[in-house]
């Protein structure tokens, strides 16, 4: 059964299909909400410990003036012919060009948390609350420098998603108290908006994404629609379709012979050749939907735009490889990637896909199932049982079905650099706690081989696009409870290994994510508030970040009493490096532990002692 994507590019050497031919997941079902709340709370700092100030100044962006102005632009470009487009193309390429010169370079990899924010509606039925309405949605923290004006669009962009979620909810709220309930209705709910974030291409040129939009309001049916967003990852800008490609009318060619090739294009509607023209041509009431991807560019028609809902979302791919003359070189990736794809797909039963691991050109068959046991009471997910079938096809399919989950998490399948290629899955279990569970895949004819458990974290969010660098989060115990992440490599048996003791603490308060007028820098993941000393002590100080904090040195300083410290970096055991409000560093380490009391101290000093606002949580 088609799935509405089609012509994936054979590049990534991946194929999917669900059971149902849908992407959407199925309605009415009632389950447990994870709640990933996020956000960065290190601004407005004032001078104070053992290190030089640094200030830096924000600029405030008004959403309501820059949306003005694209409409008064979009206004301007309609009346213009396509030669006269292409040449201020041309000068908005060069413009970019030049903001990116300006830029300074990244150079760290594009590291990202996805986690959304949601809300309910309740309403009391006989003698019990009834959960009739959800939304939820998603925003995006960078956790690396360098990338500040990304993080700022960012920003703008999930502000956005969250006014469109409150609205549905605010809608269906009116909607219950102005008619009341019946039993038809309440047989239909939950209610949901859903918008989740699904990455398409990520390096230091290029920042893409789809936003997968979920609705069900009692209906028929529920209605699903992806929009894609690309982004000059250094510059934050919002890229044009003509600052990517070369011959716009080549490029619409080359769609529309995709599209009468489809397998089930006898199911279109009679004008959809107008309807893709209409976009090509600037029509602002059928705007062009495209994101970049790893392999090209894909141009997406959602549910209804050429053909009915039966149809689904039709996709377009058309790869760097097969048309090299469409796409500005300077954009292309630097080096193919590495196979890194992630199964997010909520709530479909039976997902397939085609890996080719031994190197013979025929594509191996890997099935994920994912089946919940729902608690009737009270009306959730109780638990998640994932069944992981692998073989050359599907008679020979092998299964293995030990693995379950208190709520079912992002998976991804990852090749190495030599070639080898292992499933992950992310286990959630109580209290978020997460871990990560490695198959290997590099024999199909003995199935997938269950390796464990990965003990170092689990993906709690963190985006994985690149196999060379792939990261974990945990929590952290340390003076306080924290969340950490660090970078890994993948090892011979396919567990992911960190590079370094040290996790990087970062926070994770929605507010801010969600607020364009939030100073909120990428890299400056912070906790969200601050310990403070309750007496002078001594420290080992550094001026500027490090990239071993174990094994490096630094210059003994008094801090006194009332210092402000940000938890920044800790080994989860022995110590925690504080960020300072002038922008340097101290290191406080534990004494060794003490049989006789659960807490520990830090020169003798008890921590509570030490410290005032340590929180810990279970």
């Amino acid at each position: 059964m088609n799935n509405g994507r089609q012509d994936r590019p054979e590049q990534s050497g991946l194929y999917k299909e669900d059971s149902n031919g849908r992407r959407h997941k199925p309605s009415g079902n009632y389950r447990k909400t994870l709640m990933l709340m996020m956000a960065l709370a290190l601004t407005g700092l004032l001078a104070a410990g053992c290190g030089r100030k640094k200030e830096e100044a924000s600029e405030a962006v008004s959403a309501e003036n820059q949306a003005a102005a694209e409409q008064q632009a979009a206004s301007e470009t309609e009346g213009k012919n396509e030669e006269e487009r292409n040449a201020e193309a041309e000068e908005g390429v060069s413009s970019q060009d030049d903001a990116a010169a300006e830029a300074l370079p990244a150079e760290n990899p594009l590291v990202m948390v996805v986690g959304g924010y949601d809300s309910t509606e309740e309403v009391h039925v006989g003698d019990t609350w009834l959960w009739y309405a959800s939304a939820e949605y998603d925003g995006i923290l960078l956790l690396n420098p360098g990338y500040e004006k990304l993080q700022k669009a960012l920003q703008e962009d999930a502000a956005n998603s969250k006014h469109l979620g409150e609205q549905h909810l605010q809608s269906v709220a009116d909607q219950v108290k102005e008619s009341g309930l019946n039993d038809f209705m309440i047989s239909t709910m939950p209610w949901e908006s859903e918008d989740r974030v699904h990455m398409e291409r990520c390096d230091k040129k290029i920042f893409s994404y789809v936003r997968q939009m979920y609705t069900y309001l009692g209906g028929a049916h529920p209605y699903s629609s992806e929009t894609g967003y690309n982004y000059d990852a250094l510059t934050g800008e919002k890229l044009q379709l003509e600052a990517v490609i070369t011959d716009k009318k080549e490029l619409r060619e080359q769609v529309l012979l995709k599209l009468r090739g489809y397998e089930d294009a006898d199911g279109f509607f009679l004008d959809w050749e107008d309807t893709v023209g209409k976009g090509f041509d600037g029509d602002p009431d059928y705007p062009l939907n495209w994101v970049l991807t790893d392999s090209g560019i894909d141009f997406i028609y959602n549910e209804y735009m050429l053909g009915p809902y039966a149809m689904g979302e039709i996709r377009v791919s058309l790869s760097y490889e097969e048309h090299p003359e469409l796409f500005r070189e300077e954009l292309l990736p630097e080096e193919q990637k590495l196979l890194c794809h992630e199964i997010d797909e909520y709530g479909a039963s039976g997902l397939k896909y085609e890996v080719d691991a031994d190197g013979n050109g025929v594509g191996e068959l890997l099935c994920l199932e994912y089946e919940s046991h729902y608690n009737e009471e009270f009306q959730y997910v109780d638990y998640v049982t994932v069944r992981v079938s692998y073989g050359r096809d599907e008679e020979s399919l092998i299964t293995d079905d030990q693995v379950t989950m208190l709520e079912k998490g992002p998976a991804y399948i990852m090749e190495t650099p030599d070639g080898r290629f292992y499933l992950y899955l992310d286990l959630i279990e109580e209290n978020d706690w997460q871990n990560v569970v490695v198959y290997d895949l590099n024999d199909p004819d003995k199935g997938p081989i269950y390796k464990g458990y990965n003990e170092d974290g689990g993906f709690y969010g963190i985006k994985q696009s690149d196999p060379e660098h792939v990261y974990v989060a945990r929590r952290e115990y340390v003076m306080g409870t924290y969340e950490g992440f660090t970078e890994c490599t993948i090892d011979r048996n396919g567990f992911l290994v960190p590079v370094s003791d040290t996790y990087r603490i970062f926070s994770r308060n929605s507010d801010r994510v969600f607020d364009p007028s939030a100073e909120l820098r990428a890299g400056e993941s912070g906790s969200t508030s601050a310990l403070t000393l309750r007496q002078d002590i001594t420290a080992e100080c550094f001026e500027s970040e490090e990239t071993d904090w174990t094994g490096t040195a630094g210059t003994e300083a008094s801090l006194p009493e009332g210092t402000k410290l940000y938890a920044y970096a800790t080994d989860g055991e022995n110590y925690m490096i504080f960020k300072l409000e002038d922008g340097s560093f101290v290191k406080l380490v534990y004494d060794k532990p003490n049989a006789d009391s659960w807490e520990r101290s830090i020169q003798g000093i008890p921590e509570s002692e030490l410290l005032d606002g340590i929180l810990y949580a279970g």
